[in-house]
């Protein structure tokens, strides 16, 4: 029977000039190697032979494949970091052949007929289809938009299974026998498409930071050290290793190292497969080339590699061994039919070998193995806190942004209400006509640290929510160790932030002249920020479009207002919507800063609180409740973030 995967043959042909690429071609059968020798310790078999044949090595070496004779990565320095790095190869890692069979992927469309959902129509995505790939090659997944390539891959991946949106049917082998999840998982790696990483991590610390989390926490230090560097070398990453990877904002390294890094991220664990999705996405031609030179090497040093790719250019596909043509989710034309179309460009190509599948009568796994994390909650959170703290003091626009905002509204509401504390309040008229202006400076220090919370979120959560989920997805961490380390990073900044706000505005509107009233005014603003921090975190996961959040957030800070003490007389809220100043964090924060300005003052400070005012909160309630409302946001970011996890909408 023949595979839906064909071999490719090639042999290579270039033009160099100094270390940069000017032309490459795909000639006819392979010969022997000449030029460069980039210090490959033995030959890489072809597709089919003996593993006997194969030499395994891991970062500083790279072995060649057949008339390969360039490499525009290893330069002089990268030559001499090789030398220093030679006793990094380590256990020969186990080869992998990659077979799948008949596979199907069928999705539910619900629809409402008469008021129901039905959900018994199904759309197939593909279509029976089957193939192999070897230890040692690369096999490219190729068709229009649409056409299946990414669902194919994820399948491949073990990332999609049967459930009740979806159904899954056929067989995936490795190396003949079935896919255990558990073990699969360890042994493959996925780059996707998007590059989602930090723009304000070097080169360096992202792959740390991977090998840290993901390689076993027995392993020693130095070790992981030399896995890191390997990994670099590997990658030509060396020149780069101490810049930042780079953003919108920040400059960084060019997108074809960005693409790398990416790579390099999977890499550190030592896969024996690497699953990407659209390498070359975005890149111009010149990086596109790289990258996939780069995915040639790793090929060589053993491992398998499965990619999808839109319309590559002749001197890409000629770099793979195996292509699989798909057309609405099946093999487009028989086998041979593709082969002599393909024959027209390039002077040989073959069908793949065929492949005996042994029968196994089962379909693939509806049940997804629980990743067992490398390392322990303590480690981990030491270092996720350490990325958090570097992220947090490299946010330069971010943190100007927030000092700039601070000061100007901490010093605009202190000229507003300029030494109005500064009266004598055992004069009932003095109080009573004093009394509205210092209630109204406090519900508007509790307002503005509210939006503050929100916007402090906004603009940075997005790009953070990608990376996590995708850190998530490969198993680097515990969601509880992202959440808790996130706002202990945060809490220096914060407490900052509030102090510095609460020291001005106390002092130039003259509140209560009492040192364990000024710092609970600092811990009721504080609190009120973290809230609504932890409410815009935990909407951002749900919402993770800036727009969408930024009209949700307000809506619940607006209601608080409303029924937060200051602008509605609580006597004269309906009954039927009355109950919703309890769940206001506004009426708890405001309760308690006015309890903490008037409620052990002289005798009118009493009068002050139940008139205008009606405050009802005690200072310890309120301050017990405002804790309470951060608790629950931050848990309920965490559940959040832990059910919704990394979505494959894009597979759909």
């Amino acid at each position: 029977m023949l595979r839906d995967t064909v071999k490719v043959s090639r042999r290579w042909n270039c033009r160099m000039e100094g270390a940069h690429i000017i032309e490459v071609q795909g000639l006819g059968d392979a010969v022997q190697p000449s030029g460069t020798d980039l210090g490959a310790p033995g030959k890489v078999a072809k597709s089919g032979s003996s593993e006997s044949d194969q030499s395994q090595w891991f970062g500083t070496q790279a072995p060649q494949k057949a008339g390969i004779d360039f490499d525009p990565y290893f330069t002089e320095h990268d030559d001499i970091e090789a030398q220093r790095h030679d006793e990094t190869s380590f256990t020969e890692r186990r080869r992998v052949d990659l077979h799948w069979k008949d596979l199907r992927f069928d999705v539910g469309i619900k629809r409402k007929l008469g008021g129901k959902v039905d959900d018994s129509n199904r759309k197939t995505i593909l279509r029976g289809i089957s193939g192999e790939v070897r230890a040692g090659t690369m096999l490219a997944i190729m068709g229009s938009s649409g056409a299946g390539k990414t669902t194919l891959l994820n399948l491949l991946a073990g990332r999609l299974t049967s459930s009740k949106d979806y159904e899954v049917s056929g067989e995936i082998l490795v190396n003949g026998a079935k896919r255990n999840p558990s073990t699969f998982k360890r042994q493959s790696a996925y780059v996707e498409q998007e590059d989602k990483i930090f723009a304000e991590v070097t080169v360096y610390e992202q792959l740390k930071f991977a090998a840290d989390l993901r390689l076993p926490k027995k392993m020693p230090s130095d070790v992981k050290e030399q896995r890191v560097l390997s990994t670099i070398q590997e990658l030509g990453l060396m020149k780069v290793k101490d810049s930042y990877v780079g953003g919108e904002q920040v400059r960084g390294v060019s997108g074809g190292e960005k693409k790398r890094v990416n790579v390099g991220t999977e890499l550190v664990t030592d896969p024996s497969l690497l699953f990407l999705d659209e390498p070359t996405s975005g890149l111009d031609s010149f990086n596109a080339l790289n990258v996939m030179y780069t995915l040639r090497k790793l090929a060589s040093n053993g491992r398998t590699i499965v990619t999808t790719i839109h319309q590559p250019r002749s001197n890409i596909f000629s770099m793979f061994d195996y292509f699989c043509l798909l057309a609405e989710g099946q093999a487009e034309g028989k086998s041979r039919a593709r082969i002599e179309y393909f024959a027209e460009e390039f002077e040989e190509t073959k069908k793949t070998i065929d492949a005996d599948f042994s029968k196994v009568e089962s379909t693939v796994s509806s049940d997804t193995a629980k990743s067992k994390f490398a390392s322990s909650w303590t480690y981990e959170f030491g270092k996720v806190l350490k990325r958090q703290w570097q992220l947090t003091t490299r946010e330069r626009v971010a943190n100007t942004a927030r000092i700039g905002q601070t000061v100007f509204f901490a010093i605009l509401l202190g000229l507003i209400w300029l030494n109005n504390g500064r009266v004598d309040w055992s004069d009932p008229d003095v109080a009573s006509s004093q009394a509205f202006n210092i209630g109204g400076v406090i519900f508007f220090t509790v307002v503005n640290q509210a939006f503050s919370g929100i916007f402090n979120v906004l603009f940075v959560y997005p790009l953070e929510r990608n990376v996590v989920l995708k850190e998530r997805a490969s198993g680097t961490y515990r969601v509880s160790t992202y959440t808790f380390a996130r706002m202990v990073a945060d809490l220096p900044r914060s407490l900052f932030q509030d102090i510095f706000f609460v020291s001005v505005l106390y002092w130039m509107v003259g509140l209560r002249a009492d040192v364990g009233a000024f710092f609970l005014m600092c811990y009721i603003v504080l609190m009120v920020a973290m809230i609504t921090e932890g409410f815009t975190f935990a909407l951002m996961t749900v919402f993770p479009d800036p727009q969408a959040a930024a009209a949700l957030a307000p809506v619940y800070v607006i209601l608080s207002m409303l029924f937060g003490g200051f602008l509605i007389d609580v006597e004269s809220i309906p009954a039927a919507v009355a109950w919703i100043r309890w769940v206001s964090f506004v009426n708890y924060a405001f309760g308690a800063a006015m309890q903490n300005q008037f409620g052990c003052g002289p005798e009118c400070g009493e009068q002050i609180l139940s008139s205008p005012f009606q405050v009802e909160i005690s200072l310890t309630a309120g301050c017990l409740a405002l804790l309470g409302f951060n608790v629950f946001f931050r848990v309920l970011w965490y559940v959040i973030l832990r059910v919704n996890g990394p979505k494959l909408a894009k597979a759909l």
